[in-house]
């Protein structure tokens, strides 16, 4: 199906990541990760070629949702930097040209390092680290 090499780990990597939390059963979460709103709060994102930004995540269930506290040239203040489901760690990020001409959401991905630091990846454009703010 794959050519050998590159295509076909990718294709097993993305498979593991589809799979592997629902091994136990449609409702399981990543490892370490509870239905409570533990992410809920301030995060601090740096943003390459910007600055770091304060976010605000809320928790609802499975589904996290990253507004800007602090804005920059291209995503204000207010709005809704990215969104992700924790049992699948997908979901999308919203880019704009500068001074937030046509907004849009692109498909992206979050990867959760421990309770105090997530990634997201917008697909195309770059990641953004995140640290929660104490």
């Amino acid at each position: 199906m794959y050519p050998r090499g590159r295509g076909q780990a990718a294709a097993t990597r993305r498979r593991f990541r589809e799979n592997a939390y629902s091994a136990a059963g449609a409702s399981a979460l990543p490892l370490g990760v509870s239905k409570t709103e533990q992410y809920n709060g301030e995060w601090i994102g740096h943003y390459p070629g910007h600055f770091d930004e304060v976010v605000k995540i809320q928790q609802n269930g499975e589904d996290l949702e990253a507004v800007k506290i602090t804005g920059d040239d291209y995503v204000p203040a207010g709005a809704v930097t990215w969104r992700a489901n924790l049992r699948t760690l997908r979901g999308e990020g919203q880019i704009a040209e500068r001074e937030f001409v046509r907004p849009r959401f692109i498909p992206g991905e979050l990867r959760i390092v421990n309770e105090e630091r997530i990634i997201f990846r917008w697909e195309s454009c770059g990641e953004v680290e995140f640290r929660k703010d104490e």
